[in-house]
C-alpha cells in the first residue's frame, strides 16, 4: 500500500458525497474522518462497468495514465497484477484514410492538398502570413516580418495554397493579439487555420455541441498534444512510428473493466460507506446533509461530486440568489454510449477512432 501524502489537519467528521472515483479518493486519504454517501447500489459512479451476456462494458471510454509515481503506487495497490500497459494505438478516420492521433502530429497519409493547408496553416500561426505583403502586421504571428525575400524563399514549396478542400470549415477569427480569449481561437492560434478546417474545428464540434467560441480554454491543461513545428513537418513526410501525448502509454484492468479500478478501494476504506443513500437537503449554515429518510448528518467539512446544480438546489435559500441564477444557467453536454459485444478475438490492432467528419458518432 503507498503511503498517503501529508494533509492538514481535519476534525471529523467529513461527509462526502458521492462514490466516484473523486469520492472513493477523497475517502481513502481521509480515513477514519470521513463518511461516503453513494445513491445507488455500488460505486463507481461514471466509472462503473455492466455485466451483459459475458461482455464487460464501461460507461464510455476510460483508461488509466499519469506522470505522477504516487499514483502510479496507488494504481499498484487497487488493481495488483489486474492491470496491462500498452502503448496507445489511437487513430482518426478522415478522408478515407487512417492516421495516428494527435491529427496535427501525423499527417502523412492524407491528400497533399491537405497536407499542404495543415502545414502552411501551422507556419503562419508562428511566423504571421507567408503571402508578400507592403508591410506592417496584419495581426498573425509574433509581429516581426517573416515574409522578406529571403524568408520566403525558406516556404516557396508552400506558398502555393492547394484548392479548398470540399466542405471544410474556412472561416477564421478575427485575429487577436495575446492569450486566446477562447477555444476556437485557441484552435486557430496553435494549430494554425488547416488544422482548424480539417479536423480540430469540426471534430470538437461534434464532440462539444456548442459553439467553441463560448467555450473558455483552462479545461484543456494538458491534455491536448502540442508538437511543435518540426515534429508536425516529420509527422507529415513519413509515418509516426510511436504515439505522443499524455497518454501515449496507458493501463486498463485485465478482468473486470473499469469497476475493478473502483472496487479496489473498498478494502482500504476506513470509514463508513452508506450506498443507496440519497442526500435530500443541504445546509450550509447548520453544517448538516439531511437524508431522503430523514436522518441528518452532522460535518465539518463537505466534500460534494454531486453535480453542481443539484448540490446548489439542494441548499435552498441558503445559496445566494446569484449562486442559485448561476447554476441554473450551466449548460452540459450529454453523450450517448451504444456497447457492441463482438464474439471474436483479434477484431482491430486499434484502441479507439476519431471521426472529425458527418457521422452520428464521433468516436468507435
Amino acid at each position: 500500500m503507498p503511503p498517503k501524502p501529508e494533509r492538514s489537519s481535519i476534525s471529523p467528521p467529513v461527509v462526502v458525497i458521492g462514490a466516484g472515483p473523486t469520492g472513493l479518493s477523497a475517502a481513502y486519504h481521509l480515513g477514519r474522518d470521513a463518511v461516503l454517501l453513494e445513491q445507488t447500489d455500488r460505486v463507481g459512479g461514471w466509472c462503473r462497468s455492466i455485466e451483459d451476456r459475458g461482455f464487460t462494458f464501461d460507461m464510455a471510454g476510460h483508461i488509466m495514465f499519469s506522470n505522477d509515481p504516487y499514483v502510479h503506487r496507488l494504481y499498484e495497490m487497487l488493481l495488483g497484477d489486474n492491470v496491462h500497459w500498452q502503448d496507445r494505438e489511437a487513430w482518426i478516420y478522415s478522408k478515407q484514410v487512417y492516421t495516428r492521433y494527435p491529427f496535427q502530429g501525423a499527417l502523412y497519409g492524407l491528400p497533399s492538398d491537405v497536407i499542404k493547408e495543415c502545414i502552411v496553416g501551422a507556419i503562419e500561426a508562428r511566423f504571421g502570413s507567408l503571402q508578400p505583403r507592403r508591410g506592417g502586421d496584419d495581426g498573425g504571428g509574433n509581429g516581426d516580418d517573416y515574409t522578406g525575400p529571403e524568408r520566403r524563399g525558406m516556404f516557396e514549396p508552400l506558398m502555393k495554397r492547394a484548392p479548398r478542400y470540399k466542405g471544410a470549415e474556412r472561416r477564421r477569427p478575427v485575429p487577436h493579439k495575446g492569450a486566446p480569449r477562447n477555444f476556437e481561437e485557441f484552435i486557430y492560434k496553435v494549430w494554425g487555420s488547416g488544422i482548424a478546417a480539417h479536423f480540430a474545428i469540426p471534430y470538437n464540434r461534434k464532440l462539444w455541441a456548442v459553439p467553441l467560441d463560448e467555450m473558455e480554454t483552462s479545461w484543456l491543461g494538458g491534455r491536448v498534444p502540442l508538437p511543435n513545428l518540426e515534429e508536425m513537418i516529420h509527422g507529415a513526410l513519413s509515418p509516426v512510428a510511436k504515439p505522443m501525448g499524455p497518454n501515449a502509454r496507458f493501463g486498463y484492468p485485465l478482468r473486470g473493466g473499469f469497476q475493478a479500478l473502483m472496487n479496489g478501494f473498498l478494502p482500504h476504506l476506513e470509514g463508513p460507506l452508506h450506498l443507496e443513500t440519497r442526500v435530500a437537503a443541504v445546509s450550509p449554515s447548520r453544517h448538516q446533509v439531511t437524508l431522503d429518510d430523514g436522518t441528518a448528518l452532522s460535518y465539518e467539512f463537505l466534500i460534494s461530486t454531486m453535480p453542481l446544480p443539484r448540490l446548489v438546489r439542494l441548499m435552498g435559500d441558503e445559496a445566494p440568489a446569484d449562486v442559485r441564477q448561476a447554476a441554473a444557467e450551466l449548460r452540459h453536454v450529454s453523450v450517448r454510449c451504444v456497447n457492441l459485444g463482438v464474439g471474436r478475438e483479434n477484431l482491430t490492432d486499434k484502441h479507439w477512432i476519431y471521426y472529425p467528419e458527418d457521422t452520428v458518432f464521433h468516436r468507435i
